[in-house]
């Protein structure tokens, strides 16, 4: 019972501050809030995650809609890029438990990228809110908006085009992920972004 209480507790947390730091950053059409920037820290890398719909009641309709998922990340700690200050990314809470999930290359190497057709649903975790797992400080789970659009390029499947229909994944557009990839190997001083894709 005390275990399923503390889930609610750090579930609740997320869905609270997912509201405060929600970004529409990388979203096809539409320009960034602000500008990308690289900070040196611990964050969440959700790149390859896998994410459960979380429901929710809209009174307006009076319908249980689900516009958000809870996606489980890893806890990451070096350069990454991402919308919101260094200050704002900087571990917050009880002994740094919440963190803010950006983007890297920390799972490039073991994690090939996969593009899924138009038509699933994925979740958008840049810039997310998260909360650190009590019982496993190297995850975490992050409140990340759903998008039902457009095709998206993620790092989990393992290159199984099967599990685009019956998983939600952490993913960004393919346009997205080119472009973030480019600025943050720019910053690190790469000739080229490091490639690992599904053949």
């Amino acid at each position: 019972m005390r275990a399923k209480t503390l889930y609610a507790v750090v579930l609740v947390t997320a869905v609270a501050l997912s509201s405060a730091c929600h970004r529409l950053t990388f979203l096809p059409g539409q320009e960034p809030e602000h500008k990308p920037v690289v900070c040196e820290g611990r964050y969440a890398l959700c790149t390859s995650a896998a994410c459960a719909p979380l429901a929710t009641f809209n009174p307006k309709t009076g319908k249980v809609e689900s516009t958000s998922a809870l996606c489980e990340c890893a806890v990451a700690n070096g350069p990454s890029l991402g919308d919101l200050s260094c200050a704002d990314r900087a571990p917050q809470g009880k002994d740094g438990n919440l963190l803010v999930s950006t983007y890297s290359f920390g799972e490039t190497a073991t994690h090939p990228a996969m593009t899924c057709a138009e038509g699933s649903p994925w979740a958008f975790c840049y810039d997310q809110p998260c909360v650190v797992d009590p019982k496993d400080p190297t995850k975490a789970r992050c409140t990340c908006p759903l998008r039902t659009s457009g095709e998206y390029a993620t790092l989990g499947g393992a290159c199984d085009k099967a599990k685009c229909a019956t998983t939600i994944w952490s993913a960004a557009a393919p346009d997205a992920m080119k472009e973030a990839s480019n600025l943050l190997a720019k910053d690190e001083g790469l000739k080229a972004v490091p490639a690992n894709s599904c053949q």
